[in-house]
């Protein structure tokens, strides 16, 4: 029988930190819980406004909570503009019991190097030009691979998989942008991504995997960036898992 473990829990102690930075001993659980709370809150309300989130680092001290969100926002965020900035940390004091400081950082980039980049892969497959995801898939994967994120990756590919039904398509398309964008980064030694579930519908469960350069999943020092998403599609319930190992 096989044994999984996640990447991340592997090597917490071996060149990787936690994202919730905090001790107590006898309020340990609720405080589990409220991390807990905190990071779906804010994942689902992001994903409304079809902004994805990164990651989410919380650091508690005393009696103020300390939330470094990192998100993906392509038509641009501006916290000092966002009116619901406001009704958020509203929320979040709720949930946390206490004072609340929101740091969100948008990690999508308009520099000259990205945007070259961009139109050289697309300029590569032509075929899937006149997908209405064309762009924008592009544009994430770009900043996925330059800021060594696996759980952007993951969330976009989960939703794509609910909003487009085709998935052999979006597949092999993701297939094939993605080497194009390592040949770049340098920083980036490996990736993998594997599907599971009812793909296009097939009336039993299929296992589509793609992996470019190495990914040392047994290696104790190798930086590996893990996330798991599912994907709930008409079809059932999909499976989405995403390596990067970082240099």
């Amino acid at each position: 029988m096989g044994q999984k473990v996640n990447s991340i829990g592997f090597r917490l102690r071996h060149g990787r930190k936690w994202d919730s930075k905090w001790f107590s001993e006898k309020r340990y659980s609720s405080l589990l819980y409220k991390d807990f709370m905190t990071t779906d809150y804010l994942t689902q309300m992001f994903e409304k406004k079809k902004m994805f989130t990164s990651r989410c680092i919380i650091k508690r001290s005393l009696d103020t909570t300390y939330i470094f969100l990192h998100i993906y926002a392509s038509e641009g965020y501006s916290q000092a503009k966002d009116t619901e900035v406001e009704n958020l940390k509203r929320n979040l004091r709720t949930i946390n019991n206490g004072e609340v400081i929101l740091n969100i950082v948008n990690t999508y980039s308009t520099s000259k190097k990205l945007r070259q980049c961009v139109n050289k892969v697309s300029t590569q497959l032509p075929m899937f030009q006149k997908q209405v995801y064309f762009i924008e898939a592009l544009d994430l994967i770009g900043t996925a691979t330059a800021v060594q994120s696996a759980p952007l990756l993951s969330r976009y590919l989960a939703q794509q998989l609910e909003v487009n039904f085709r998935h052999s398509q979006c597949i092999d398309f993701i297939k094939k942008a993605i080497p194009k964008f390592m040949a770049v980064r340098p920083n980036l030694l490996g990736i993998r991504v594997q599907w599971k579930g009812r793909l296009s519908g097939a009336d039993r469960s299929k296992k589509e995997v793609f992996q470019q350069g190495q990914i040392p999943l047994h290696t104790m020092n190798a930086k590996i960036d893990y996330s798991y998403r599912p994907a709930f599609t008409i079809y059932g319930t999909c499976g989405i898992k995403v390596w990067l190992c970082l240099k």
